[in-house]
C-alpha cells in the first residue's frame, strides 16, 4: 500500500488539447447501417492526436468494428480543438482521449471499459474523496514515450480541490517509473513530444 503524502504541486503553463464546443458530437446519423442491422452496442474508446494548429491528424480505437470505423472517420472531419501548449506556453502536439456509448433499445449495454491507466491501493484517502476516487494528471511524452513532465489536473467538479491535488502529487511519483504512453506521431507518421493526460484510481484495501 502507499501512504498519501502531501507533496508540492508543480506548476506549469502545460495545458492539453481542448475541444471546441460540440465539434465531438456524434449523431445517430454516423451509426452505420452495417451496425445497426446487428444491434451492435457498446462503448467505442478512441484516441486523437492534435496538431499544434487543432486539426486531428490521426485517430485510432481499440476495436475494429463498423463503429469504430464510424467513429474515426466522423471525429477527423469535424473535430476542432484548442491545441496544447507546453511548458512555455507554445502551442505543441497534444494527445485527446474519450469514449462514446453506442446503445440499442431495449437491449444491454456491457460493462463500462475502466479507462485509468494504473490502480493504487492507499492506506488512506483525503477528507472529502469518494472511494474510489480518479485523479487525471497532464503529461508531456516525449518521442520515446518516456514521461517529462507531470502535473495534476481538476477534472472533477465533484472533488474538492484538495482531494485533487494530493491525489494528483501521488499520480505524479507513481506513474514515471511504472506506466510509459504512446507517443504521439504527426501525419508522417514520426514520433513527437506530445502534451497527454492519464487517468489513475485510487482504492482503499478490499475488507476481508
Amino acid at each position: 500500500m502507499i501512504a498519501m503524502l502531501g507533496l508540492a504541486l508543480m506548476a506549469s503553463a502545460m495545458a492539453a488539447a481542448q475541444p471546441v464546443a460540440n465539434s465531438l458530437q456524434i449523431t445517430a446519423r454516423d451509426y452505420p447501417e452495417k451496425a445497426a442491422a446487428s444491434n451492435e452496442r457498446g462503448y467505442a474508446l478512441y484516441r486523437l492526436v492534435v496538431s499544434p494548429q487543432g486539426t486531428v491528424v490521426r485517430c485510432t480505437t481499440r476495436g475494429r468494428s463498423a463503429i469504430d470505423s464510424a467513429i474515426c472517420a466522423a471525429l477527423q472531419a469535424r473535430a476542432q480543438f484548442q491545441p496544447a501548449t507546453d511548458e512555455q506556453g507554445r502551442p505543441t502536439f497534444g494527445v485527446y482521449e474519450g469514449m462514446i456509448a453506442f446503445r440499442v433499445k431495449n437491449r444491454n449495454m456491457p460493462p463500462r471499459p475502466n479507462r485509468s491507466v494504473m490502480t493504487l491501493t492507499v492506506d488512506s484517502l483525503p477528507e472529502g474523496a469518494a472511494n474510489p476516487s480518479y485523479s487525471q494528471v497532464g503529461l508531456l511524452v516525449g518521442p520515446a514515450g518516456d514521461i517529462l513532465r507531470c502535473a495534476p489536473m481538476q477534472h472533477d467538479a465533484a472533488q474538492p480541490a484538495h482531494v485533487m491535488k494530493a491525489l494528483g502529487d501521488i499520480s505524479c511519483t507513481q506513474l514515471p517509473g511504472s506506466y510509459r504512453p504512446e507517443p504521439a506521431r504527426d501525419a508522417n507518421g514520426a514520433a513527437v513530444e506530445s502534451v497527454q493526460t492519464a487517468m489513475v484510481r485510487f482504492a482503499l484495501p478490499e475488507k476481508p
